[in-house]
């Protein structure tokens, strides 16, 4: 027997609670775009069929960033954040959100895959950094690295370090 659909929407706003937005910085060093977004993906709920306990029924991502709020008090709707304290809470919207905003910071073909440095938090253990790794490399990066300083220290070490010339800059904010 499955969750009423009502409890689902009660589970869910504790869920939503407890994975806070973070904010997300997009930087290409080659190109300097830069786009800042809160983590929010905006996801239908599957209504109907049964679902185990605990379980929510998300459908398909609708939106992410800004543009997910304004599904918030939409019904069948739910807009939370992919990441927990700035590390990856769901796998695959994470993907989608981080996809849906790559593709605007970067060329639509490039000859070269791209260098990605993604922030991590000093909490992040040896599976959560396998996580980003493997996000970074399914989202098509030639070469992933993980840094835990701010975002204008990374930013300093472009023009020193040649590898960093082309590189895609995800730095990762949690909220408090």
């Amino acid at each position: 027997m499955g969750i009423q659909k009502s409890e689902n929407l009660s589970y869910l706003q504790k869920w939503y609670l407890d994975l806070k937005p973070a904010t997300i910085t997009f930087y290409n060093s080659k190109t300097e775009a830069r786009i800042v977004e809160p983590s929010y993906v905006a996801v239908s709920i599957q209504s109907g069929g049964a679902v185990p306990p605990g379980r929510i029924p998300l459908g398909r991502p609708l939106a992410v960033g800004k543009a997910a709020l304004s599904y918030q008090n939409t019904q069948d709707t739910a807009v939370f954040s992919p990441f927990r304290d700035g590390e990856i809470a769901d796998y695959e919207l994470s993907l989608y959100f981080l996809r849906s905003f790559l593709t605007q910071i970067t060329p639509r073909f490039t000859l070269f895959k791209p260098v990605f440095c993604i922030r991590t938090q000093e909490q992040t253990s040896s599976v959560q950094e396998r996580a980003w790794i493997d996000a970074g490399l399914q989202l098509g990066a030639r070469r992933v690295y993980l840094y835990d300083e701010a975002f204008s220290a990374i930013l300093n070490q472009i023009p020193k370090n040649k590898s960093l010339k082309d590189a895609v800059i995800i730095h990762i904010e949690p909220q408090n």
